[in-house]
């Protein structure tokens, strides 16, 4: 995460105004950046007018001495360079009829190794006796609000105290003195000079700084928040039914949002707070039911309105249903509010939705605990990240501190933490997808219950240990081990290349029409493989070996 000030200058609307540009990842392709200035009279006249906008890197290119840039949000692009040591940019303003600003060169001013997409920005507007009259201020918070955490306040003087016109500020500190209510969550630091004290109220998106000097003189402001997520371009739709009530939804939740750029009001919940057996269940956190009827058209809204570079998540953590012959294959949700009866949506219906609607370009990515829809979402454009085989059943495991999980989800969040911790980016989906596996908790089962952990060869998934007669809508009740699958067509994904719920780098053409690619399977070469690579399947061998 890179933060940098500077000047900008743009004829006569913006003339030597308090530039600030926010790499809230890094300088990967398609990463986010977004920009903060005021116009000094935009093109109605108005005055001092607050400029933010967001778009992702469109083109990265790097020399032995510096990267060359470019990004665009919309009427207005930019183009320009990184320095080799990351310390300097330079950024030129260009408009769609071609003209250009002279070069705005900005300084570091926050540097974190964070690779992932975590950092928020606050903007408001500043008004502090003769000398800020009407400024924009950009409060930056790398790692949120804690103690410690580093913070970085930009705005400039109107005139300052030698009498110098648009001196820009930049204070940079760290949080001390956190103190948590259920009312806001508040901070302080300084400059030496001046006292700021942040406070963060519990929705997210509203917040207020008061700046005050030694002598106890000092302002309030109103601020909002004005990051990436408010670009609206990552949707999630959450589902679980029937599989307990445990931590892991608001845990996957909370990665999303915390670590993926996601907007807390983009990520749509269906659950059930209790699910008592033989009683109504309860929605007590105000939430819909994991109901069909309301699933179906929140799934259809939100690849119905994707835009090419946009980004759509669902995960279900549901049963699954096989119905007679596969042909009623899909995820068990519930009929009624009460969920006393359940409804199977199939998941050629989800993959009917996607081929209607769904637009080139977006990246689709579907985690589910169980094995539904391997074969007709595998036909699509999308992932699937699918917790086990078809032939097998998903099961919760316990884990310390947070209690019963889907395993397989569970796994996937922990990855996203480690790479965190160890300062790296959003892995890709192949890495994703081999660490999950390979994640110490995943593969231990529980022995005492339905979770048996994965097989001892994941190229010959064990069955479910199935009950002859067993009613389909139970099979989740029976212990089974968990092989996970990463499934996709070849032409929409190359899961070496593109990352866990980022902006597509290379998107596919509209009509899937490559090689459906199903890992492990696919992941590496075999004996059976003929001289071209593919692998010979006049008998499903895959299948043959787990039944």
């Amino acid at each position: 995460m890179y933060v940098y000030n500077g000047k900008l200058n743009w004829y006569e609307y913006a003339v030597d105004e308090c530039f600030t540009v926010v790499f809230p990842a890094g300088f990967a392709l398609k990463d986010p950046v977004c920009a903060y200035w005021q116009w000094t009279q935009n093109a109605a006249g108005d005055i001092k007018q607050n400029q933010q906008q967001f778009a992702t890197i469109d083109s990265v290119t790097r020399t032995a001495d510096e990267y060359a840039i470019s990004f665009s949000f919309g009427y207005y692009s930019f183009a320009g360079t990184v320095a080799a040591d990351l310390q300097l940019v330079t950024l030129r303003m260009r408009n769609p009829t071609g003209e250009t600003s002279a070069p705005a060169t900005l300084q570091v001013q926050l540097a974190d190794e964070c690779r992932v997409p975590s950092a928020t920005v606050y903007t408001t507007k500043l008004t502090y006796s003769s000398y800020a009259i009407d400024e924009m201020a950009t409060l930056v918070m790398p790692r949120g609000l804690a103690d410690g955490a580093p913070v970085g306040l930009f705005y400039q003087w109107t005139e300052d105290a030698a009498g110098r016109r648009k001196q820009n500020a930049c204070v940079k500190g760290t949080f001390r003195t956190v103190v948590e209510t259920d009312e806001w969550t508040q901070g302080t630091f300084d400059d030496g000079t001046y006292l700021y004290e942040t406070a963060i109220y519990p929705d997210g998106a509203r917040a207020t700084i008061y700046m005050g000097n030694m002598r106890g003189d000092g302002v309030l402001m109103k601020a909002w928040r004005a990051d990436f997520r408010q670009a609206h371009s990552k949707k999630a739709v959450l589902l679980r039914f029937g599989t307990g009530t445990d931590r892991g939804l608001f845990l996957l939740r909370d990665t999303l949002t915390q670590n993926l750029g996601f907007n807390a009001d983009d990520v749509r919940m269906l659950y059930f707070n209790e699910e008592p057996k033989g009683r109504p269940a309860v929605c007590s956190d105000g939430q819909e039911p994991p109901m069909a009827s309301r699933f179906r058209p929140w799934f259809e809204s939100m690849v119905g309105s994707a835009k090419p570079g946009e980004v759509c998540f669902l995960y279900v953590d549901a049963d699954r249903s096989e119905g007679t012959g596969g042909t009623d294959e899909g995820w068990i949700m519930a009929r009624d509010s009460a969920g006393l009866f359940k409804e199977v949506v199939p998941a050629a219906w989800v993959a009917e939705t996607i081929r209607g609607n769904l637009a080139a370009g977006v990246n689709l990515t579907i985690l589910s605990s169980s094995g539904v829809g391997i074969d007709a979402l595998g036909t699509q454009r999308g992932v699937l990240l699918a917790g086990c085989h078809e032939t097998q059943s998903s099961a919760k495991a316990p884990r310390a501190k947070v209690g019963d999980v889907d395993p397989w989800a569970h796994a996937i969040v922990r990855v996203i933490d480690n790479q965190i911790s160890h300062k790296r980016g959003v892995p890709t989906y192949s890495t994703l997808f081999d660490n999950a596996k390979r994640y110490k908790q995943f593969q231990r089962g529980d022995s005492k219950g339905a979770y048996m952990g994965p097989s001892p060869n994941e190229l010959q998934p064990i069955p479910r240990h199935d009950v002859s007669g067993a009613d389909p809508l139970k099979l989740g009740a029976v212990s089974s081990h968990q092989d996970p699958q990463l499934v996709f067509r070849s032409d929409y994904l190359d899961p070496d290349e593109e990352r866990f719920l980022c902006p597509l780098v290379a998107p596919g053409e509209r009509r899937a029409e490559g090689k459906g690619v199903r890992f492990p399977r696919d992941q590496y070469p075999r004996e059976d493989q003929n001289e071209e690579g593919d692998q010979d399947r006049s008998e499903d061998w895959y299948r043959i070996v787990s039944t």
